[in-house]
């Protein structure tokens, strides 16, 4: 415990070199923890280096009641824990029920005009980025990578936006349809 506070003070002071060695020893072990959380390596790594960044920017105010290396599990696990909450995990049968109706609309030949407007309704009410993501997904059917590439974004963002559309749609046709 006190070489953790040592370090931590060093942190406070600035000293880059003992936060870049506390980031090389528990980097790598810190991503494969918030994995098993979230299941996506990419986010599981903005996960972590959220972390590391709110310890460089907050070290100051960071009293350590455990071992530093608890203190990184723990903020990691929370930092988890409030990724999964912002992207309201649902049922993920509805999402691919939604997902799956989507694609069916546009397979059918003979599409229900009503249903076809009250979903294209409810895609425009999407915030712009999200409505351009879903459009490269499904209509143009672009992969996630090649969504991500073409508007310059993380694939995360790219997965981040599709989920939530997802969920917005499905509430809003849910409204509709009663």
């Amino acid at each position: 415990m006190l070489k953790d506070k040592t370090i931590l003070s060093k942190i406070r002071a600035g000293d880059e070199r003992a936060y870049r060695e506390l980031f090389n020893i528990h980097y790598r072990i810190l991503v494969q923890y918030a994995d098993r959380f979230l299941n996506d390596i990419p986010l599981a790594e903005d996960v972590v280096q959220g972390v590391f960044i709110y310890l460089w920017e907050n070290a100051s105010k960071i009293e350590l009641t455990q071992s530093l290396k608890s203190y990184l599990f723990k903020a990691v696990k929370n930092s988890c824990l409030n990724q999964l909450r912002a992207i309201q995990i649902y049922d993920k049968h509805q999402i691919l029920y939604l997902e799956a109706a989507l694609l069916q609309l546009k397979e059918e030949e003979h599409h229900d005009t009503e249903l076809l407007e009250e979903v294209q309704q409810a895609l425009m009410k999407l915030p712009e980025k999200m409505y351009q993501i879903f459009f490269l997904r499904f209509k143009e059917e672009l992969s996630i990578k090649e969504i991500a590439q073409n508007l310059s974004v993380s694939e995360n963002t790219v997965k981040s936006h599709l989920f939530k559309g997802r969920i917005i749609l499905r509430k809003q046709l849910k409204l509709l349809t009663g």
